[in-house]
């Protein structure tokens, strides 16, 4: 399981927005992880 730092609201807001706003699918992949982490959610799983 992946534990990130405490996250400042602007880091939170500016993951967030890169979620949205990216078109490179790792990119967004990536901020996810470390959102969900941080938020206390399992990752999604994905399909194998």
């Amino acid at each position: 399981m992946l534990r990130v730092r405490e996250l400042s609201d602007e880091e939170g807001q500016a993951l967030s927005r890169l979620v949205k706003r990216t078109n490179e699918a790792t990119v967004a992949k990536r901020a996810m992880v470390v959102l969900h982490s941080f938020q206390g959610s399992p990752r999604p799983r994905s399909p194998r």
